[in-house]
């Protein structure tokens, strides 16, 4: 360092001195700002709190101190209404059965079979322009009866209810029903504080689930038929059970609680064929109700007893089996043994087959183990008829024919028959205790060789069920 530039050691000191107060101001400045925040939050909090209590003070002047309430006894009920679900239409009737005078009231409706909570506002609806405000019906239209509807007063209103606004849709006439149940609450004006406030009865709120049409669906029971009421407690319009109903109605009259007749009873019905019941003399069945029956089931329209076709039953192009134009097995025989479809042995003669085709064929059965079988369904029968045309040949000793229901043989031809021909055949069968949906009919032969024959044709099967 050169001679004459030292610096002088107080001169230092001061320097350092300077630089020292010169931060330190700078920090007292920066925490002079944050007081002056702080301050400012504090203040701006205190000025809230005070409008606060201002405000409150205020509305208190404005806000009851307990809720208003309907005097008891407000009391609405709905005396008819008319539902006209195809031409979007309500009609309603409402009658002041309460103490008090009212002003209106809120109506609201559900819109599904399902809904809960009617929420949907039909005030707005309402076809008399002055009764549609502020969400209510209202009556009171000024002056100084603020409440007009008396005590026993009716309220009539007609709702022009299509389109109906559904969850963000429309409901008309086109659409069937809109509005499945309604909630009335009645409404009241008090003067509190020298202000006129409308007042919502909710304790004497009603609830009605409505179907289409008309309907006197409740009543005063004042013992005093009034509207559309039939009766009224008592009071029965001096009618008894055939002037209240119609002739031969019988039981004591009395009145329901919505003013509707009950406690009589309808006379039995006219007996006619189709009641179910065998009741005339004319009558040999009777199995349906209705009228007239139906034929074709053992008893016929007429209430006949029916002679039933079984073959045709199974098989409906049958009449009787008479193996013209088919197989055994195809009519829906089981054969056994030595057993033919036969057209050119003896019998020469022909069957006529109870009106199917006749002819030449017919089945021969020979030998002693041959057989033929069938089951049919004879659930319901309480007799059957078999019939049949038979012809033997050759018979001799011990030489037979049996026909069986099950296992249990119903009848037999054997040599001793005498033997002229086609011989017509009749079994007739009431042991119903063998008719199941399963019965089996067979022809079992019990002859000594194949020489013996016995020759079956136009087997007919039929039953009756009464």
């Amino acid at each position: 360092m050169k001679r004459g530039s030292q610096v002088h050691p107080s001169s230092s000191r001061t320097t350092s001195w300077r630089s020292s107060l010169a931060r330190k101001r700078k920090g007292l400045l920066k925490n002079r700002r944050g007081i002056s925040v702080m301050i400012g939050y504090i203040l701006l909090i205190s000025m809230a709190i005070l409008m606060s209590i201002i405000v409150y003070q205020w509305v208190k002047t404005y806000v009851p101190q307990e809720s208003i309430k309907c005097d008891e006894g407000v009391s609405l009920f709905i005396q008819s209404y008319n539902n006209d679900c195809s031409d979007d239409r309500f009609d309603l009737t409402l009658k002041n059965n309460g103490r008090f005078d009212i002003a209106g009231y809120f109506i609201h409706a559900t819109t599904s079979s399902d809904q809960e909570l009617a929420v949907n506002d039909l005030s707005s609806y309402n076809t008399n322009p002055k009764r549609k405000v502020g969400g209510f019906v209202k009556y009171w239209t000024g002056g100084n009866d603020i409440n007009p509807k008396s005590a026993g007063d009716t309220l009539s209103d007609s709702f022009a209810i299509g389109p109906l606004s559904v969850n963000g849709g429309t409901c008309s006439s086109s659409s069937g029903q809109c509005i499945y149940s309604i909630e009335i609450v009645p409404l009241r004006y008090e003067t509190i504080k020298n202000r006129i406030r409308p007042v919502s009865c909710t304790d004497a709120r009603i609830k009605e689930n409505l179907i289409c049409g008309t309907f006197g669906i409740s009543c005063n029971l004042n013992n005093n038929i009034e509207g559309t009421e039939q009766c009224d407690g008592t009071d029965l319009d001096g009618k008894n059970c055939e002037t209240a109903f119609e002739s031969g109605w019988t039981g004591t009259l009395s009145c329901t609680s919505s003013c509707t007749f009950t406690g009589c009873t309808a006379p039995p019905p006219a007996a006619v064929c189709g009641d179910g019941t065998v009741n005339q003399e004319s009558e040999q069945c009777d199995n349906d109700v209705g009228s007239p029956p139906l034929s074709g089931d053992g008893c016929s329209s007429s209430c006949q007893v029916e002679t039933l076709n079984i073959v045709a039953l199974k098989y409906p192009s049958l009449k009787v089996f008479g193996f013209e134009d088919n197989t055994i097995v195809n009519q829906g025989w089981t054969i056994s043994g030595n057993v033919n479809r036969n057209t050119v042995e003896s019998p020469t003669i022909n069957v006529t087959d109870a009106g199917q085709k006749g002819g030449i064929a017919n089945i021969r059965i020979r030998g002693g183990t041959a057989s033929i079988s069938q089951n049919f369904n004879l659930v319901g029968y309480t007799t059957v008829t078999v019939n049949w045309s038979g012809y033997y040949n050759s018979f001799e000793g011990s030489d037979c024919l049996q026909f069986k229901v099950g296992t249990s043989v119903i009848n037999s031809w054997c040599s001793s028959t005498t033997q002229d021909g086609w011989i017509p055949q009749n079994v007739i069968l009431t042991d119903t205790s063998s008719f199941t949906s399963s019965t089996q009919f067979s022809f079992v032969g019990g002859m000594n060789s194949d020489g013996d024959k016995f020759y079956i044709d136009g087997i007919n099967i039929s039953g009756v069920k009464y």
